[in-house]
Order: structure tokens, then C-alpha cells, then sequence
């Protein structure tokens, strides 16, 4: 198994061949399109993965086997994972996470593309003008927070109100500190 693992994981070409033919066969035009490859680049990772019985070719169109599919299935989660894990790096290395939810970290590759704010305390108000207006423009927001900010409550009330999947993690004294000064009439309140 670790030859296939080495397989997988020694070329970006193949493990994003991968997980593109998880959405289904492709043709080698849609390959190259989608993936911006050449022939002279391509092929002999295809070969590959034939060769390991993941990747068949069904008339015009390249598919997944049966074993592809199985590696496919985990491959994409831990993609996404080391993606997250490795754009902020530094951050992740120097933080301890012991304090997040164990089920946060176990999805932690569905943040996708992060954006993480760090400011010094004389830097913190204008820091979170910037933090506002990218909240302001998302579809959906995931966050954590050790502190309360006093824009906070109603920034994140509005968020909600306007229809957008809000969902924050709260330290457990921030937690007290929100539940003590702001009722929840309006927002679900789950405690770990």
C-alpha cells in the first residue's frame, strides 16, 4: 500500500486527475481544460494510474475503477485538509488547537479558502473594520473567537437576520460572557 499511497501523493497531476474524475468520465479535451495540462505532461500520468487499476478509459471518456473511486472518496477530504493546513501554516504550527472541537478539527478542510486576521491590540479596531466588511460579503461564515469585540453581537445577529449561515465557536469564557449580556431570543445557543 505504500507504493500506491507514493503513487497518489508524489504528483499534484495525478491526485487532481483524481479527484476530478470523481464528479464523474471525462474526455481528454475536458481533462486538459479543467486541469490546464499538456499531452507531453498528462499521459504518462494517466499511464500511471492504469497501471495501479484506478483510472480506465470507457470509450472516449477516462473514469474512475472501482478502487478509484474508494481513493478518490478519502483523497478529496485530505486534499482539502493539507490545502487549509498548509496556506496558513505559520498559524497553524504556532497555535495550539487543543482547545478547538475535536469535530471542528476533524472537518477543518471544509474552510476551503481562509483568510485568517491577525492584529496587534492598538491595531484591533481598524483590523475589524476589515473584518466586518469581509463578513459583509460572504455567502456563509464558520469563525472562532476568543474575545468579544463589542460589534460583534449585532454584526453577527445581522448576518444571520440577512439570511446568511452563521456558525461561531466561542471560548468557554466568551461564551459566558455573550450568554451573561446579550438574551439569545433569536439565535440557537449550543454549549459544549
Amino acid at each position: 500500500m505504500a507504493d500506491l499511497l507514493c503513487t497518489i501523493c508524489y504528483s499534484q497531476k495525478r491526485k487532481n486527475l483524481l479527484i476530478l474524475l470523481k464528479e464523474g468520465p471525462k474526455t481528454w479535451e475536458e481533462i486538459k481544460t479543467v486541469l490546464e495540462v499538456t499531452s507531453t505532461g498528462m499521459l504518462p500520468q494517466i499511464k500511471i494510474l492504469e497501471d495501479e487499476k484506478l483510472v480506465c478509459k470507457k470509450g472516449k471518456k477516462y473514469a474512475l475503477t472501482e478502487l478509484g473511486e474508494l481513493v478518490a472518496h478519502f483523497l478529496e477530504p485530505l486534499n482539502k485538509t493539507l490545502g487549509v493546513l498548509e496556506k496558513e501554516k505559520k498559524f497553524w504550527q504556532n497555535h495550539d488547537i487543543n482547545a478547538l472541537p475535536k469535530e471542528f478539527l476533524l472537518r477543518i478542510g471544509e474552510l476551503g479558502n481562509i483568510q485568517i486576521l491577525e492584529s496587534k491590540d492598538e491595531q484591533i479596531y481598524e483590523s475589524h473594520k476589515e473584518f466586518r466588511d469581509i463578513l459583509e460579503h460572504s455567502t456563509w461564515v464558520k469563525g472562532i473567537t476568543h474575545m468579544v469585540h463589542p460589534i460583534y453581537p449585532d454584526l453577527f445577529l445581522s448576518l444571520a437576520k440577512k439570511g446568511i449561515d452563521t456558525t461561531l465557536i466561542l471560548t468557554r469564557n466568551v461564551f459566558e460572557i455573550v450568554e451573561a449580556n446579550y438574551p439569545a431570543p433569536d439565535y440557537q445557543v449550543v454549549g459544549i
